[in-house]
């Protein structure tokens, strides 16, 4: 949550001039909502010349690193898709139906546009479109299907 009062006080003082660096343990220690961290670490804090470092996760802005989003999406995919899926199955297995195939093939997709888009070094504009756009689509046919029933 962003709107506590002890991160409102660190943007009035930022605002002040009064900081200049930030360090966190952990991307996490800043805030659990990616798209929110993202916005500080790549827009705000550079945009006010604050250097952020997150010691955990070997971020530091000085650096030139501005991979934070990526690597913790491609972690935390990694992570549910192949702990917490398998702890689960070991402990009771999971049952699937024909509609996982569909969220499956989504997954897949957007495992290879990342992968493809990530080849030339960064993610543009053009890539956040084409990704946010699959993302609509895959809510769309979530939505129709909940409502069909299908």
């Amino acid at each position: 949550n962003f709107n506590r009062p002890g991160f409102q006080d660190l943007l009035d003082d930022i605002d002040m001039g009064y900081i200049s660096t930030i360090m966190v343990k952990d991307l996490s220690r800043l805030g659990r909502d990616y798209v929110s961290v993202g916005h500080y670490t790549d827009s705000f804090f550079p945009d006010h010349n604050i250097r952020f470092i997150a010691i955990n996760d070997l971020v530091d802005s000085a650096e030139g690193e501005n991979e934070i989003a990526l690597g913790n999406v491609i972690g935390s995919n990694i992570f549910n898709s192949l702990f917490v899926l398998g702890i689960s199955s070991v402990i009771n297995p999971l049952t699937t139906g024909n509609q996982i195939i569909v969220d499956v093939v989504v997954m897949l997709v957007a495992t290879v546009l990342t992968f493809v888009f990530a080849l030339s070094g960064k993610l543009n504009r053009k890539h956040g479109v084409v990704l946010l756009s699959c993302y609509g689509a895959y809510l769309l046919y979530l939505v129709l299907r909940t409502v069909l029933g299908a």
